[in-house]
């Protein structure tokens, strides 16, 4: 995410080169947003990258709309070349601006996340060499993990349940007596590590990619692309698993 914010920024020093034609300064800011997804989200699979273009560019278009209400209403000055725009406000505007736009794209985010899958009881088919289980699972927007390297969500499962499309590695390490800091490579060959934070305490979940997975709610099935995080605690006696609600939003 940092370095998407990079390309962006400097993306934005066109301003200082000599007028463009509309044509090359369009070409520019389409190479921008493909790049900057790009250095956000990889590695990513196809649908999902195509899904992030489309929604920097409808951010974008809505973003354009925003800045033409903030000019009919303070007109500050306006610098604009090369499809690049310069504001000058004051850095203390700025901060609150920016502050102002993180708390209501929270609560947007925080009561559409809540009203359409948050609490919701569905299926989980996991595929894994050519074995397959079905879990009853919960959606919880408090699920938020990831996997560090391909930023994908991840889902807590039952060890018990998910015996069958266990990969060897996952049962050695979870046989396996390992502390927080002991994360040799004899332990975690072949699997991921994510780190977790709870009211419990902290620690790793070992964590594999299966073959595929697929949600069932509502009559709807829903294939995603994440990794299964393996747990050895009883999650609830009415389910085994727990899906980020951006599974379930995608």
């Amino acid at each position: 995410m940092v370095l998407g914010g990079l390309v962006g920024a400097t993306s934005s020093f066109v301003i200082f080169l000599p007028p463009m034609n509309e044509f090359l300064s369009l070409i520019i800011r389409l190479v921008t947003a493909f790049a900057v997804v790009f250095a956000t989200f990889f590695p990513t699979s196809r649908k999902s990258f195509l899904k992030a273009v489309s929604a920097y560019f409808l951010i974008t278009f809505c973003f354009c709309g925003a800045c033409i209400a903030f000019f009919m209403l303070f007109s500050p000055p306006v610098a604009i070349r090369n499809g690049a725009v310069y504001i000058d406000i004051s850095p203390i505007m700025l901060v609150g601006i920016i502050l102002a736009c993180y708390i209501i794209i929270r609560i947007i985010c925080r009561v559409s996340g809540r009203s359409l899958a948050s609490q919701e009881i569905c299926w989980l088919v996991v595929e894994n060499n050519e074995k397959s289980v079905k879990l009853i699972a919960k959606t919880d927007t408090g699920n938020m993990l990831k996997e560090p390297f391909s930023n994908l969500p991840v889902i807590v499962a039952e060890r018990e349940k998910l015996e069958v499309v266990l990969p060897s590695e996952i049962s050695d390490y979870l046989a396996k007596t390992v502390s927080v800091s002991d994360t040799s490579c004899d332990y975690v060959s072949g699997i991921r590590l994510v780190p977790y934070n709870s009211v419990g305490g902290e620690g790793l979940l070992p964590a594999f990619k299966p073959d595929s997975i697929k949600v069932i709610l509502n009559g709807k099935n829903i294939e995603s692309e994440a990794y299964i995080a393996v747990t050895s605690r009883r999650l609830s006696e009415s389910f085994s698993a727990i899906i980020p609600s951006e599974i379930i939003l995608n």
